[in-house]
């Protein structure tokens, strides 16, 4: 009997460690996708943006967008869409207006946004 039980407990410990070897590889090696973020508050903290830089195995499916939310809002419009950077600053000079600062030579794409959202300024920098 306790031949049978140390059998027992060997297979589940065989299985749990193969369990767990088997997620970290999934989530290290394997996962197409790796995400950043960047956050930045209005003054007032009704609004938030997020720079959001998602980096693929396949450079085909890179994508960064800049992304508000209002609290207590569902709602969370993409406001700039921007290739080929990742270095984008965030800065609220006031509580209704969002400054997008990213490198000049840098493809970006403002959209409209809904009444009632604020502001989106686009500021190319050089740099220095």
């Amino acid at each position: 009997m306790k031949v049978a039980l140390k059998v027992i407990v060997g297979v589940f410990a065989v299985i749990g460690f193969a369990s767990v070897a088997i997620a970290i590889y999934v989530n290290v090696a394997v996962s197409p996708c790796s995400l950043f973020a960047q956050q930045a508050a209005s003054p007032n903290d009704d609004y938030s943006a997020v720079f959001e830089q998602i980096i693929c195995k396949d450079p085909a499916k890179n994508r960064s967008t800049v992304i508000l939310s209002r609290r207590g809002a569902k709602e969370r419009p993409v406001a700039v869409e921007v290739h080929g950077a990742s270095q984008v600053v965030l800065r609220w000079p006031n509580p209704t207006s969002l400054e997008v600062a990213y490198p000049a030579g840098t493809a970006v794409k403002k959209y409209d946004l809904p009444d009632g959202w604020p502001e989106v300024i686009l500021k190319a920098s050089d740099g220095k």
